[in-house]
């Protein structure tokens, strides 16, 4: 009899051991649950995430004119209508002008009639395969008085070129480090 009782004792403690596994790995679950969790965020979610930020897409506020190239002298491709969301793919050398993607056209749509997400400073300047066109680097002025100009930013009054008069219209291509313009 004593020796019944006793394997009905070890029984009943082996059931009650291996009943305090299961619940001990079933407490383990949550968390292994948790860690699958974060590693799918960390491995699928965060990638993705990085790259929307990096991606800068641009929507129209009015009809805008898509042109084939930064400026008002460029062609005119279509007038978008307003609420376009766009990506953007190329900047001008300024700003003014953003690079878009639109049905498989690039063209050009100036930044004023334009809201955008992302950082538009890390698109290519001159967008992708831009069409050719000269840019101007220099300022336009106006000679306000008679002014000789001279060949070299040190001059001696015998090397003098001659006179811009009143009125007259000139560009400034540089200026010296002195601030005087050229």
């Amino acid at each position: 009899m004593k020796d019944i009782q006793r394997l009905n004792t070890e029984a009943r403690g082996n059931r009650d051991t291996e009943r305090k596994h299961k619940i001990d790995s079933l407490s383990l679950c949550p968390f292994v649950s948790l860690c699958y969790v974060f590693l799918f965020l960390f491995l699928v979610i965060a990638p993705v995430s990085a790259q929307d930020e990096s991606s800068v897409y641009v929507t129209t506020l009015d009809f805008v004119s898509l042109r084939e190239g930064p400026g008002l002298t460029f062609e005119r491709l279509e007038v978008l209508p307003p609420d376009t969301t766009l990506p953007a793919i190329g900047r001008s050398h300024n700003g003014e002008w953003l690079q878009v993607d639109y049905n498989g056209v690039h063209g050009w749509v100036i930044w004023r009639y334009l809201v955008w997400s992302g950082d538009p400073v890390q698109l290519p300047t001159d967008g992708i395969a831009p069409v050719p066109f000269a840019r101007r680097y220099g300022a336009l002025a106006i000679a306000n008085r008679e002014t000789p100009y001279y060949p070299r930013y040190t001059p001696l009054p015998e090397e003098r070129v001659g006179t811009l008069e009143v009125g007259t219209r000139v560009e400034v291509t540089g200026r010296f480090g002195t601030g005087r313009l050229i």
